[in-house]
């Protein structure tokens, strides 16, 4: 079976970008070809929220309406609230929303791909979490 992507915001915003990373900009090239990326609500509305004029709203909107949403299974709040739980027992402070995207990915077993420190955090706690990471 072929790995689905989680495309992580970071990633999202660097291959949009006029002047963002070459590689990054081809890999998510590739993936999108090859149907392999998959998106969550909160990763849709950061894109979203970050677009720079109407028109463009719509085109992402477009773009991202064609990916498969990972759906809110009910073990999702659960599984997050844990995992946060564990991390803060564990001394690392991690946005929630990170929290959450990570527990996304190991629920729907995906690949997460990113380029945010706070994953790796994350996964040093939670070893089954999949990751590609782009951090330089």
């Amino acid at each position: 079976m072929t790995d689905k992507y989680l495309v992580d915001t970071s990633i999202w915003i660097e291959s949009l970008k006029r002047n963002g990373d070459i590689n990054i900009q081809q890999w998510m090239k590739k993936a999108l070809l090859e149907e392999r990326v998959v998106i969550t609500p909160i990763i849709k509305i950061e894109i979203l929220s970050g677009a720079i004029s109407e028109k463009q709203f719509f085109e992402l909107k477009e773009e991202l309406d064609s990916l498969t949403i990972l759906d809110n299974k009910p073990e999702l709040w659960e599984k997050t609230a844990y995992l946060n739980f564990i991390l803060r027992r564990k001394g690392f402070n991690v946005p929630l929303t990170d929290v959450l995207i990570s527990t996304w990915a190991l629920i729907y077993d995906c690949v997460l791909v990113h380029q945010d420190r706070h994953y790796e955090m994350i996964k040093e706690i939670e070893r089954n979490l999949k990751t590609l990471n782009f951090l330089t």
